[in-house]
């Protein structure tokens, strides 16, 4: 994230503007309307500029919210019954997905369901 922000910064004074996120984000080959959202995120809600500190904290927050997103369609994907759980026949695409052992799994549901459910 230091080098996006420095990379976006062009002129070094420690603020990314609405002209240089622009800028910065048409070499890429990021679709017209995906550009216009991220120099959104990126500028700020005013689109006058954002500080680095500021920066940071707008970029880990979307970080965690995307991350939150891939985790459920995971469970959503591995939870072929869509019952809300997995189970123990469920389990196997788990441990294939976090690329666990497979000899882990009957240790893993141990671990993991408390009421042996």
């Amino acid at each position: 994230l230091n080098d996006l922000f420095r990379r976006l910064d062009k002129d070094g004074d420690g603020i990314v503007t609405k002209q240089e996120a622009q800028e910065a984000l048409r070499e890429t080959d990021i679709r017209p309307e995906m550009l216009q959202r991220l120099v959104g995120i990126l500028t700020g809600p005013d689109g006058m500029g954002v500080e680095y500190s500021a920066f940071m904290a707008q970029m880990i927050g979307e970080e965690v919210l995307h991350e939150g997103v891939r985790l459920w369609d995971l469970f959503c994907e591995l939870d072929l019954d869509g019952d809300g759980y997995l189970t123990r026949e469920e389990l196997p695409g788990l441990v294939a997905a976090c690329k666990f052992n497979p000899g882990e799994a009957e240790r893993l549901l141990l671990e993991l369901d408390s009421d042996g459910d």
